[in-house]
């Protein structure tokens, strides 16, 4: 009854704030010396897991909450190989301040588009009263 394009929109939406967690925790680390910033292959994970149940959540050690899986093999990536700063930081807070913005814009879109459909259904089921 809640359908596949809700099923969808759901997993799009875990996928969005997981990277919207790895992006705060760049920039919570962009004056870090030694940090490496992280990210999500987005477009690659929620293809991947489109068809697969809950995108899995990730963690940042083992140690960590027992029972709470592990991101995918290679949708959450660490981006070694640049630098910004003479310590070795790659974080650019400007950069990621934008990509902060659009990833709370994709997740907006999602939303809306979700509300939208719940109040279809609300709709269908006031009226179906009469």
């Amino acid at each position: 009854m809640w359908g596949a394009v809700n099923d969808l929109l759901g997993r799009g939406l875990e996928a969005l704030a997981l990277r919207q967690r790895l992006l705060a925790h760049n920039v919570a680390n962009a004056e870090t010396p030694g940090y490496k910033r992280y990210d999500v292959r987005f477009a690659e994970l929620l293809a991947d897991r489109l068809h697969e149940g809950r995108l899995p959540l990730w963690r940042t050690d083992p140690a960590h909450l027992p029972g709470a899986p592990a991101a995918p093999a290679g949708a959450v990536y660490r981006e070694a190989w640049t630098a910004m700063r003479n310590d070795g930081n790659n974080v650019d807070i400007d950069a990621e301040m934008a990509r902060l913005a659009q990833t709370a814009i994709h997740y907006q879109a999602l939303v809306r588009q979700l509300s939208d459909r719940i109040a279809l259904l609300r709709t269908v089921i006031h009226e179906g009263r009469r």
